[in-house]
């Protein structure tokens, strides 16, 4: 027994020494050029290694050194594939029994150059077409004789298949490798992508049970490995059951440089920094299901606008974050995601739901939801997308948002709601929405054929509660509306803390108000009714009023208002009706108010308008050209309180009274206000009226007594004057016409006007009234009546001078002074010539009487008139 394990022991030395020895006196290099040759007429490339050994340590094998295979001439003349070694070991064992098996194969140091043009063909290209098309692929056996055949054999399932297990091999380790793929196509002017650092430990590879992978590399330009990809696969089984190949596999990253990318995103920005770090596994087979669980983290991404855009260019410093757990089910190609969210500097969107279908008619049932969003920070990472945001509208605060859509046969519905009552929202002064007022918009509905349908829509805002349903139909060239809206009572108080510029009109009351929109977007029709049994209002002071501390409340009952618009080609027209049954504005009650409105691409036209006020009516028209600004109105008053008109609505208290009626036609610029920029002409009358700060024919008789000596000469004393303090008159009709601020009246009649001892005076006037100033230049006729006339002549017989063919005395006055202040002249020039004329004739008398001299001469007469005219000329 000594000498036998003495013998083994011998044995055992003299093979280990042999297989030290072995690879010495063993030289494979000798067939060196046939190898090359060999290899050169398969790939038709130069093939060429510096040596090649045969190996018995750590099992048979063979080691090439320095392989290298030449690259496609028309794309460069450099190595496709280099290696500094390729090492190939066997199993021992398996040799006794004349199988062949791999245990090992190490590729150290390999290099492999990737190319790609701009006609989208690999530099490897004809390596491929040249093993589908050899003469051995395309040769054909000639078929055995029917006596020869081989009996049938039904393939064994799930057994390697004979022309892969060449490909068995225990442990496949690849050292420091290097890819370098440079793409013209895609990646045109663009560095090459270079994946370097690349080690691969693949173990127990064959198709009866799990292999392992562990992958490792530096991708873009890191300095070291930043890549890692490992897990097992497998059992494979054979070729017809890959799919069903159950593998268990995992990719991680630590600090991929986005900045390196050597491709174009889809983006209109250029990425100046960033890096990926991610955790992905997935397990399962292709055969059945795949759940996987993705973590990605993208930070310190910075992105910069491409040369040419305006505005600012570069975004802050953005951090994402995406998570997951997914099932994909591949045999009915249904997703589910269990959970999952995308964040953005804390701006997170979580989700779920399922999906199927998704490689060929998606449908799916998912939810999206989101708590404190924050849009105003997500505005300031991005600020060149500021410039969609309206100039002048500022918002904080947080915002949240669900959304539940699901896809079927009847198509996609979709519920949508998002609330901001936590946020602050400004624009400018004309809108301003504290925290704690709600605010939220929602849609329930679903899209079909391109037609989509809200069954609800809700829009809150306060106490205003809009909802609706509608349509958009989008499978036309020009998508089709179909909305309706309607709200619930509005309730008006409150609303000044959203609308500040509303604060001093101190809302009341509740409205409720319609809306409707249809047709297509090029041709679309409009409507909005809003009614309000009671709205009430602080009218805003202006003019001597606003230093007033006191405000003025106007109340509105039964108010409604009808708007029909359309606008066809860009081009807006409409209509519009209005009417209030009874109100109060300024102290001023009015009833059945109604006005009609008609907008044509030219002009707004007021077509009518009408209320009862001051105890008589208002009705007229009106029209505003777009263009020019220039507008027009005609209105018509009927049996107007004058008095409480102006004591009213005017600065000219306590002037006139009466029963005001009148046509009128006015003109002016929008754009050059006030009453120098009106023009107007008209005609009016006022009826049992008075001059409440004028006694017209108390001032003409107190002017005319002023003249000297006349009272005396008349035994009249001013004192025994019977005066009036107003002018009351039966009827005032007038003809006017105004131009930058000066009224041109012409004529002015006052009929029937009182005075102490009769009512049958008149007045006929003419002149002008600047409005600015108020100024007053009449002149005219003050016509005594004849029962006036004949009393004052037989008291004071000098008056007979101003007598007409009526018998009536008439003065001749100016009017100056203002409107408020009148101040009444008689013309003394006309009234001295008449008295002279009386005074000559009364003396040519007495000298005919004197010296006997027939009276009757025409011509002493008009002699003496023709002396008096020359020394009043003079």
């Amino acid at each position: 027994m000594k000498k036998i394990i003495i013998g083994g022991l011998i044995f055992l030395l003299v093979l280990v020494v042999a297989a030290v020895l072995a690879p010495f006196f063993v030289d494979l290099n000798k067939y060196r050029e046939t190898i090359i040759t060999k290899a050169e007429e398969v790939l038709h490339r130069e093939v060429d290694f510096h040596n090649i050994s045969l190996t018995i340590l750590g099992g048979i094998g063979a080691e090439i050194g320095g392989l290298r295979i030449s690259d496609n001439p028309d794309f460069s003349s450099e190595d496709f594939i280099s290696l500094e070694s390729f090492k190939v070991r066997l199993e021992i064992l398996p040799l006794l029994t004349k199988e062949i098996k791999v245990r090992k194969i190490v590729l150290n140091r390999p290099y492999i150059h990737v190319q790609r043009n701009e006609a989208g063909l690999f530099n490897f290209d004809d390596l491929l077409n040249r093993q589908h098309k050899g003469p051995e692929a395309s040769a054909q056996k000639p078929p055995l004789p029917e006596a020869r055949k081989a009996p049938k054999k039904e393939p064994v399932k799930d057994a390697p298949s004979p022309a892969l297990a060449v490909f068995i091999v225990k442990e496949l380790v690849i050292s420091d490798g290097k890819l370098v793929f440079d793409d013209k196509m895609l990646f045109r002017d663009r560095p090459p992508v270079v994946i370097d650092d690349l080690d691969l430990d693949m173990d127990d590879i064959s198709f009866d049970h799990p292999m392992g992978i562990d992958l490792k590399a530096s991708l873009l330009g890191a300095k070291r490995p930043n890549l890692r990809f490992f897990g097992t696969i497998g059992p494979i089984g054979s070729v017809e059951t890959l799919m069903k190949t159950p593998f268990d596999l995992n990719l991680n990253s630590d600090g991929l440089s986005l900045g390196n990318l050597p491709v174009d995103l889809p983006l209109t920005m250029d990425i100046l920094s960033g890096e990926v770090h991610m955790k992905i596994s997935a397990s399962g087979s292709l055969a059945d299901r795949v759940v996987s669980d993705i973590r990605v983290t993208v930070g310190n991404l910075v992105l910069e606008e491409r040369s040419g855009s305006s505005g600012p260019g570069r975004t802050g410093m953005l951090n994402f974050d995406l998570a997951g757990v997914y099932s994909l089910e591949f045999p009915s190609q249904r997703l589910d995601i269990e959970s999952g969210y995308i964040e953005m500097n804390g701006n997170r969107i979580s989700f779920k739901g399922t999906a199927g279908r998704i490689m060929s008619d998606p449908s799916w049932d998912m939810t999206a939801s989101a708590k404190n969003l924050d849009p105003a920070g997500m505005v300031k990472l991005l600020p060149m997308y500021a410039a969609l945001i309206p100039q002048g509208l500022v918002f904080s605060g947080p915002m949240e948002f669900s959304l539940v859509s699901d896809k079927n046969e009847q198509g996609i519905n979709l519920e949508a709601e998002t609330d901001m009552k936590g946020m602050q929202i400004s624009y400018g002064d004309v809108f301003h929405k504290p925290l704690d007022i709600p605010l939220s918009l929602a849609f329930d509905g679903n899209m079909n054929q391109g037609i989509i349908s809200a069954s609800s829509l809700r829009f809150v805002l306060h106490n205003l509660l809009l909802g609706g349903s509608g349509s958009v139909d989008t499978s036309s060239e020009v998508p089709n509306l179909s909305i309706d809206l309607k709200t619930q009572p509005i309730t008006l108080k409150g609303w000044e803390r959203i609308v500040p510029v509303i604060k001093e009109y101190d809302l009341e009351g509740v409205a409720e108000v319609t809306a409707g929109v249809s047709g297509p977007l090029d041709d679309l029709s409009m409507n909005l009714k809003a009614a309000c049994d009671t709205a009430g209002f602080v009218m805003p002071e202006s003019g001597e009023a606003s230093g007033s501390n006191e405000k003025t409340r106007a109340v509105l009952r039964g108010t409604n208002v009808d708007i029909k618009a359309r606008r066809k080609n860009e081009i807006l027209s409409g209509s519009a009706s209005a009417g209030v049954h009874k109100g109060t504005i300024r102290d001023v009650v009015f009833e059945d108010f109604s006005g009609q409105a008609l907008l044509t691409p030219d002009a707004l036209t007021v077509q009518s308008f009408g209320l009862k006020v001051f105890n008589g009516s208002i009705k007229g028209a009106g029209r505003y050209v777009l263009e020019t600004g220039k507008w027009s109105a005609a209105p018509v008053f009927e049996g107007i309180a004058s008095g409480t008109l102006l004591d009213t609505l005017t600065s000219y208290k306590g002037i006139f009274s009466g029963m005001f009626s009148g046509t009128f036609q006015l003109n002016g610029l929008a754009k050059e206000p006030g009453i120098n920029a009106l023009d107007a002409e008209g005609s009016f009358a006022l009826n049992n009226g008075q001059l409440k700060n004028l006694d017209l024919a108390g001032a003409v008789m107190d002017d005319f007594y002023r003249i000297q000596d006349l009272a005396d000469k008349a035994g009249v004393s001013r004192e025994k004057i019977d005066r009036h303090e107003t002018t009351s008159f039966d009827l005032l009709d007038a003809t006017f016409s105004m131009s930058k601020g000066m009224l041109a009246v012409n004529p002015l009649n006052l009929k029937n006007v009182s005075t102490s001892r009769s009512t049958d005076s008149h007045a006929r006037l003419a002149g002008v009234v600047d409005m600015n100033t108020r100024a007053l230049d009449l002149k005219g006729d003050v016509i005594l009546s004849r029962k006036q006339s004949v009393d004052l002549i037989k008291r004071t017989p000098v008056l007979s001078a101003l007598l007409d063919n009526q018998e009536s005395i008439v003065f001749p006055v100016r009017i100056k002074g203002s409107l408020v202040k009148p101040l009444v002249n008689i013309d003394t020039k006309i009234v001295n010539e008449a008295l002279a004329r009386y005074y000559s004739r009364q003396g040519v008398k007495k000298l005919q009487e004197k010296l006997g001299i027939p009276g009757g001469n025409q011509g002493t007469e008009e002699a003496v008139d023709q002396l008096l005219r020359g020394i009043f000329g003079n």
